[in-house]
């Protein structure tokens, strides 16, 4: 498996020293990073996959297509591998460094299969937890923790007499109800979030709280211009992709997907919006 710097887009040439350090932009020689790969078949040229990010994703995809005899070459603009997966060290009030992992560390077996499957072929261990929401408000006086049922739901004992929160909590289950029969019905189409609620008669923020929409800002525009330039610049630079040893198929699947994903922003198939809640004061 070999490493590039996003911003060079150059291998590091190999430590020719065994054991010493790995340097910046190159793969530490651990066997669980998959620096080993399967032996090709004999004759067959090996085929070659670029994984963009060292993340938790990005190390599990490398591991495994490395395991199975592909060439890979995975780009990280970091100096480090791990994305968000990441220990630090913060001082102690006694003056002592104290290592802390970060990243998200919760995963099931139903969702999770690869990455259990990893975890027993590492030897890593796990351990049951809890998963849940809560969230506490000084403003509006919102406490809950779902995953507590009643305890949780009505963690303060005056929203038993508020009816606004009392017919939020009413529409869930009913959400959850019309979104599962929207998902059944293969003539249903695909509604935006907006239009479901909007068809559901759903309340909203600004309906059961003091919260009002005051600004809405649609960067569809943007990430489409910005995945103009991408998918430009790529096919501006093909010759250099396949001098990395990847094929017509995967440059020109990479020059669809740009395309595609630009075509969804600029009809607004695809959209990202950034909302601006304020609080209404004049509402009890």
């Amino acid at each position: 498996m070999t490493v590039f710097d996003t911003v060079s887009a150059a291998p590091d040439p190999p430590d020719p020293q065994a054991g010493a350090a790995p340097q910046a932009g190159t793969a530490p020689a651990a066997p669980h990073l998959g620096t080993a790969a399967a032996a090709p078949r004999p004759g067959a040229r090996p085929r070659t996959v670029a994984v963009v990010g060292s993340g938790v994703a990005g190390l599990t995809a490398a591991y495994r297509l490395s395991r199975a005899g592909v060439e890979v070459a995975l780009f990280e603009a970091d100096d480090r591998l791990g994305g968000h997966a990441h220990t630090q060290e913060a001082v102690g009030r006694d003056g002592r460094a104290v290592p802390l992992d970060t990243g998200f560390l919760v995963h099931n077996e139903r969702t999770y299969p690869h990455l259990v499957n990893l975890f027993a072929e590492l030897g890593v261990r796990t351990r049951d937890s809890e998963m849940s929401m809560s969230v506490r408000c000084d403003g509006c006086g919102l406490e809950y923790a779902g995953a507590r049922g009643p305890v949780g739901l009505f963690a303060r004992p005056d929203v038993l007499v508020r009816r606004r929160y009392l017919r939020l909590l009413a529409e869930v289950p009913r959400f959850h109800r019309l979104a599962r029969r929207l998902l059944a019905d293969p003539g249903a189409g695909e509604p935006s979030l907006r239009e479901f609620l909007a068809s559901g008669r759903f309340g909203t923020a600004t309906r059961h709280t003091r919260l009002r929409l005051t600004r809405d800002d649609a960067f569809g525009p943007h990430y489409a211009e910005t995945l103009r330039l991408w998918r430009e610049r790529f096919t501006e630079r093909s010759p250099q992709v396949a001098a990395l040893g990847f094929d017509e198929v995967f440059r020109r699947m990479w020059e669809l997907y740009l395309a595609h994903s630009e075509a969804g922003f600029r009809t607004g198939y695809l959209d990202l919006h950034q909302l601006l809640l304020t609080r209404d004061e004049d509402r009890p």
